[in-house]
């Protein structure tokens, strides 16, 4: 009994400590809860920034990603139409020499057709005048025939009857003499 009641005397005389000891052993609990509800929440909010935060990195590598293809293609689309634009004035520029070529060809062929025709039109004249100068040189030689010929014999041409009036080229009426009415 003495050990039971020596027993019992050391637990009533270490229940103020053990109560002690049973706050401690709580407020370790509760502090150890706190701490890894804390700690929860803080490795939760650590893993939202890195989620997002990776999130923006992602988001950033992809707009980079697309702004250098974009200028890649910029670039490519820049130089096809550059060679365009080279094509087209040098298509411009060999179209112009062509029209410039056919129209001094043109230019060419119309002055040697004036020349021809103006050698024509002068051969022509040339020609009539020569044959003008030819008649006139017949009808001169004619006349001084005529004329010599018509001293011999002027009584027989007085007797003659002569019209007064006859038609002439391009139906002009003129007077013919006695000496042109033989002939």
């Amino acid at each position: 009994m003495d050990e039971r009641y020596a027993d019992r005397l050391a637990i009533d005389e270490l229940a103020p400590f053990r109560t002690l000891e049973e706050r401690m052993t709580r407020f370790r609990r509760e502090t150890e809860a706190r701490c890894k509800a804390e700690t929860a929440a803080a490795v939760a909010r650590v893993r939202e920034l890195e989620v997002g935060q990776a999130r923006l990195e992602a988001a950033t590598q992809h707009r980079k990603q697309l702004a250098a293809m974009r200028a890649e293609v910029e670039a490519v689309h820049a130089e096809k139409l550059s060679a365009l634009r080279c094509r087209e004035e040098n298509l411009a520029a060999w179209r112009r020499q062509q029209d410039t070529a056919l129209e001094a060809a043109a230019f060419d062929h119309r002055q040697q057709m004036l020349r021809e025709q103006a050698e024509v039109a002068e051969r022509r004249d040339q020609m009539r005048r020569e044959a003008e100068a030819r008649e006139a040189a017949v009808a001169a030689a004619e006349v001084r025939r005529l004329r010599l010929a018509g001293s011999h014999f002027p009584q027989r041409l007085s007797h003659r009857p002569f019209p007064s009036r006859s038609k002439g080229v391009g139906g002009s009426t003129q007077q013919r003499s006695p000496v042109e009415w033989c002939c």
